[in-house]
Order: structure tokens, then sequence, then C-alpha cells
């Protein structure tokens, strides 16, 4: 991929070419910024969060208010923005209306449900709808007889995660915007309170304004600029089945006790995840597996002679304090932005993370208040070494 700043200068460098740092670059494009994106990978390929995600595109009911109402403003930018990058780059991201049905194992869950979950949809906004048990089989026969039901909301989405990281990077390119890959960055100039230049494996970039979009690597990344992030990674295992010819596909987004399964365009049902605190080891694992395993059929066992196709790993970006991820400005550094600790729904949020950082980094009024996320909030200074 390639695009207009190719003589080592950049209005933005953005650090990191995950869901973040290519919403933010795309959207810093089309509003005529000179962009060069840089990623130590493959643009959508492992070990990155994006690669691995089920790309669960839903309202975040029961999150915390500035998270909720960041996913209802993505969702609806990814209704202009999956059909804008297909015509950029050829690229569908399989964008689907596919509808969540969050399943009752017991009484006390189906109470929860109906009395309290509804409403949280409500108060967003979305409709729902009590399904009963035979109600619930008809819809979903890949479910196991017997569960008592499930609330079903139909407004949920989903898309492929690789295919819509590549679509972001290859779009702001489209715009105008470098992007490249398997290039890290080792360091950064800093003069005063300002970043003036981004050290890479293949030489300096001249820097306007920097956007740390690092993902899991963060604080890590953080720490070359005299800030602590408290941003880690957290591995997560995810599997791919086919369906049996024959056998019931799953039809909607089954969330349950554990995880969730999503069905693809290309017939593959998604099952995740696991959520490890393990560092930075990329492998996976036999418990992985069998956790997995063990949800889909708890979950959907019209599964139980599907084809396992695919088990694979990222690491996603997580906080080890707050619940609220950084977005805006690193305090001490006029020009640095970073964009960081969305832990497993940075998928979900990510069109509207990207379009309010792209308008707050050029000056203009953010369609939704960045305020809640202040990184100020979180960075401290490095301590003292003796």
């Amino acid at each position: 991929m390639a695009g207009g700043a190719t003589d080592g200068t950049a209005d933005v460098v953005v650090v990191g070419g995950g869901v973040m740092g290519g919403a933010t670059a795309f959207y810093l494009a089309g509003k005529g910024a000179r962009v060069l994106l840089v990623e130590q990978h493959r643009i959508g390929g492992p070990p990155s969060a994006s690669g691995a995600s089920a790309a669960i595109v839903e309202a975040l009911a029961g999150s915390p208010a500035p998270l909720a109402q960041q996913a209802q403003l993505a969702r609806r930018l990814l209704a202009d923005l999956a059909p804008r990058l297909l015509e950029l780059t050829g690229i569908d991201v399989e964008l689907q209306r596919l509808g969540t049905v969050r399943l009752a194992f017991s009484e006390r869950q189906v109470a929860v449900l109906r009395q309290y979950v509804a409403g949280l949809y409500a108060e967003l906004g979305e409709a729902s709808e009590w399904l009963d048990a035979i109600a619930l089989h008809d819809a979903e026969p890949a479910t196991r007889v017997g569960l008592l039901g499930g609330l079903y909301v139909p407004s949920s989405n989903g898309l492929y995660a690789p295919k819509y990281v590549r679509a972001l990077a290859a779009g702001a390119a489209a715009l105008g915007a470098t992007v490249l890959q398997g290039v890290t960055v080792t360091g950064f100039d800093v003069h005063g309170d300002r970043v003036v230049a981004v050290q890479t494996s293949e030489g300096q970039i001249s820097a306007g304004q920097v956007v740390l979009a690092s993902g899991a690597w963060t604080g890590v990344v953080s720490r070359w600029l005299g800030r602590s992030l408290p941003v880690g990674p957290q591995r997560g295992q995810i599997m791919a089945l086919a369906p049996a010819p024959g056998q019931p596909r799953v039809r909607h987004v089954l969330h349950g006790p554990g995880g969730y399964v999503i069905p693809k365009a290309n017939g593959t049902a998604c099952v995740g995840a696991t959520h490890e605190h393990v560092g930075f080891d990329a492998r996976v694992t036999t418990y992985g597996m069998k956790f997995l395993a063990d949800l889909a059929l708890r979950l959907a066992p019209g599964l139980e002679t599907a084809t396992l196709k695919h088990v694979w790993m990222g690491f996603r970006p997580v906080l080890l304090q707050d619940d609220l991820p950084a977005v805006g400005r690193l305090p001490g550094l006029e020009n640095t932005y970073v964009v960081a600790g969305h832990g497993a729904i940075g998928v979900t949020v990510s069109a509207a993370v990207g379009h309010t950082l792209a308008q707050l980094i050029l000056g203009q009024t953010p369609d939704a208040s960045l305020a809640p996320f202040d990184p100020g909030r979180l960075t401290g200074p490095l301590p003292c070494q003796i």
C-alpha cells in the first residue's frame, strides 16, 4: 500500500495498523491530512487483536455510558463506511445484520434478561423481544432442547475483522495516506513538549503529530516517551467451525455464560473467546481448544459434528486499571495522542473512535465527547531509577 507521504515526513504518523490505527488513519486521510501509518506486522494478521476478533457489532447494553454511546455512533457510521470501503478498495468487509440472542439456561437468567437486560437495551433505543423455548429453537435449531428461552435483539451486526482492518488501511491509502507494513517503530525524538520524529527500522519520519495506536504494546511504547500507560496484553484464543452438510447452522449471535458463537458469511461459526493474562505468549493451547469446544457445545450443541477449520489467537490491549480506554492527547506532549485499552470491543467501537479522534487531532469539535477517555487520568511519569 502506498500514498502521499513518501518523503520521510507526514502531518500525522500513526503508530500501529490495527483497527484503531486504521480507522484513525482513514478518517484523517479523508479530511486531507498527510498520514503515514506504520505497522510492525502484516495488517489484519496475527498477533494483533484485530485479526482475532469475532467482530460483533452490537449495542453495548450495560457498559459504561460513554462506551455504549460510542458503540451506537460506530454502528451508524458503519452503515456508510462499509460500502465506502468497498468502493475505494474492492474489499467487502462482510457487514451483515444478524441479530443477537442472549440465552437463558436457568429461571434466574430468564428473570435477569426479561426484567433487567431488556431495560438496558431500551435505554439505548434498542428493540428486544423475548423468545420462549419453542420460539428459540425454531429461530436457532443448533441450540439445545431444554433451554428456557432467550432475549432477541434484532439490530446486531457482524463483519469479518481481518478484511475490515485491511480495508481501513487500504482505504486510507486510496485517500492519500502511506501505509508501511513490516516496519518497526524503535523510538521517538522529543524536543521540549513535542515529538518531532518517529524512529523506525527503515529510518526516521518527521512528524507534525503522532498517534500511538500500538494496541497491546502501548504500555511499552508509552514508556519510550517517559509516560507510564497501564495497557498490556490479554491473549484471546478463538475457533472457527464449519457445520457438517445437513446439520443446523447458527443464524444469530448467540451469547451465553462464558462467551459467544457468531455466524460468518462464509458459512462458518466463530466461537470465542479466552481471556488469558499470559504476557506476550502467542501459543494456541490445548486449554484454549478445550475451552472453546466446550463453549460451542454448551451454546450450540448442533455444532457437535462440525469441522474444526481454524484456531488462532490475538493480543487484546486491556487496561490494567480503570474501566474506560484511553483516547486523546498524551499529557505533557502537545502533538501526541493515544488510543488504547479497548480490550474485546475494539472492532465494535472502532469507527466512532477513529472518526472522533481524527476530529480532535485536526482541531475540530468531536461528534461525541472524548473527555471521559482522557489519557491524563491514567498516565504518570516513570518512577526514578536509583
